[in-house]
């Protein structure tokens, strides 16, 4: 019993005059402090973004299980040096790991998530801008929103733009006529290889509800 009194007693004292050891680095500790504090606000800011963009575009925020439990064994390792009074600095690299992982998941989440119906609003605000009443005002709502499809926004407020952008150019799309047969005969206009055999009913209505009658012409091969 007392040899493992005095086992206890020697670990605690080595253990005490190893945290003096540390302690006495104080530059270390203060730089490493202000290290951990500026990535636990980056991700602070990445958890932000990325609840704001679960709320405007449904995107999952539920992280992998190894990213979580990487990240919670390292705050905890933050915590017991903090305690002891040290920061060293293989717990400040892998926080900042941590971070960049953190990134790169909601990254390709955002991606996953926006990629489909971004790609099909800016392609038809590219088929279609030319017949619209602010062609301008489409190919701008097109590059914002090709702008950002690969990477989550690094603001709340980027999010919230992103997505009124996305809606503005799906109804300025649907108000357009986004519809199959109309992007076939357009594609085929353009190819110059479109024929009186695909002015349909529905192409011609079209083509009367945006007053290209006069901009439509007949031409033999």
């Amino acid at each position: 019993m007392l040899i493992n009194v005095l086992q206890d007693a020697t670990d605690r004292l080595e253990k005490n005059k190893t945290s003096q050891e540390r302690v006495r680095d104080l530059a270390q500790f203060e730089s490493n402090i202000k290290k951990i504090l500026d990535i636990a606000n980056k991700m602070d800011s990445i958890l932000e973004v990325a609840i704001e963009a679960k709320r405007q575009i449904q995107m999952p925020i539920v992280l992998e299980l190894t990213l979580r439990n990487d990240l919670i064994s390292t705050m905890r390792s933050v915590l017991e040096q903090a305690q002891d009074g040290f920061l060293d600095n293989e717990v400040v690299r892998n926080l900042s790991r941590n971070a960049d992982d953190l990134r790169g998941y909601f990254n390709s989440s955002w991606t996953q998530t926006v990629s489909e119906e971004a790609k099909q609003v800016a392609t038809s605000l590219d088929t279609f801008g030319r017949f619209m009443s602010n062609p301008d005002e489409a190919s701008q709502i097109k590059l914002a929103i090709s702008s950002r499809i690969q990477a989550l926004p690094s603001q709340k407020n980027d999010v919230s733009l992103f997505a009124s952008n996305l809606k503005k150019g799906r109804e300025m799309a649907d108000q357009a006529g986004d519809d199959p047969e109309i992007k076939m005969f357009i594609k085929k206009v353009l190819d110059k290889q479109a024929s009186l055999a695909d002015i349909t009913p529905n192409v011609q209505e079209w083509i009367r509800k945006h007053k290209l009658e006069q901009r439509t012409k007949i031409s033999f091969a």
